[in-house]
């Protein structure tokens, strides 16, 4: 929480302390994928002045899925170290309690942000769907959904590494000179951008806020790794089957809204009471 008692000074250091783990994710990501480029170099430059996209797009196609999950394991490994050696733990935290009912409601709020999150996608593919057919051509460029690495890195790995990130350091950096609307918002704005395009991007930026007030309950990030992998793996599969058959017309965009909004604010009403009796 921001803390009244540091000096400017000190604020004013833990705001830019709160950017580095986002500009350390870059420099992994970049890192990583340099490193899987080199030796497909000669391919890659081949296929660029042949003006051959086939080849180019098959190349990276082939680097990325064991790009991504090397990278995501890095990101694991390095960011537990740095929370849970980084951390000041003489702070009078409460302890977490894990029980039945904090599964259920991280469960529920899962769901409810996987229909919102279909939500916002069927919005965008309304509106503008060239960038949703964009999106599409580089998920499957990347093997996302469909490749078993793939599918490891955004289920199991993702949801720990990206929370250690954005919720762990970037919000508990932040919360040090700013008040929590804010210092959630910019962490927020970090996941979402991480995503690197629009379609995902919008829907994590809302997503982010969500977690961060979560975290902010339950005084644990456990909770929203929790929220995020389901959100990554059953919830996603079980929104997609029924938004398979939702067309992006306007009266479905505006009855699939007033859901989201009920079910996302219902489910941070079930936080606030699972947080009540926990805490």
């Amino acid at each position: 929480m921001e803390d009244k008692k540091l000096s400017t000074g000190a604020k004013v250091g833990y705001f830019f302390l709160s950017l580095v783990p986002f500009i350390a994710f870059w420099v992994i990501q970049l890192g990583v994928t340099v490193l899987f480029m080199i030796p497909r170099m000669v391919e890659l430059m081949s296929a660029l002045n042949n003006d051959d996209m086939e080849a180019y797009n098959k190349i990276i196609a082939d680097i990325s899925p064991p790009a991504t999950i090397v990278m995501h394991i890095l990101i694991v490994i390095a960011f537990s170290i740095w929370y849970f050696f980084g951390r000041n733990k003489s702070e009078n935290i409460p302890k977490f309690k894990f029980n039945g009912m904090v599964l259920l409601v991280t469960f529920t709020m899962a769901l409810s942000m996987s229909f919102m999150s279909n939500t916002t996608v069927l919005i965008q593919e309304r509106f503008f769907p060239k960038v949703v057919e964009e999106y599409e051509r580089l998920a499957e460029m990347s093997g996302l959904g469909v490749n078993i690495i793939t599918i490891i890195a955004a289920t199991c790995l993702a949801p720990i590494g990206e929370e250690l990130i954005c919720r762990g350091m970037v919000l508990t950096y932040a919360r040090k000179s700013l008040p929590f609307w804010l210092a959630n918002i910019i962490q927020a704005l970090m996941f979402g951008i991480m995503h690197m395009n629009w379609v995902q991007g919008t829907y994590a930026f809302i997503i982010g806020l969500i977690l961060g007030y979560a975290v902010k309950r339950y005084n644990s990030i456990i909770p929203s790794m929790i929220m995020h992998f389901f959100v990554n793996s059953i919830c996603s599969v079980i929104m997609a089957l029924i938004f398979n058959f939702v067309p992006a017309a306007i009266v479905t965009i505006v009855i699939t809204s007033v859901i989201s909004v009920i079910a996302v604010s219902g489910s941070c009403i079930l936080i606030n009471k699972n947080t009540t009796e926990t805490r």
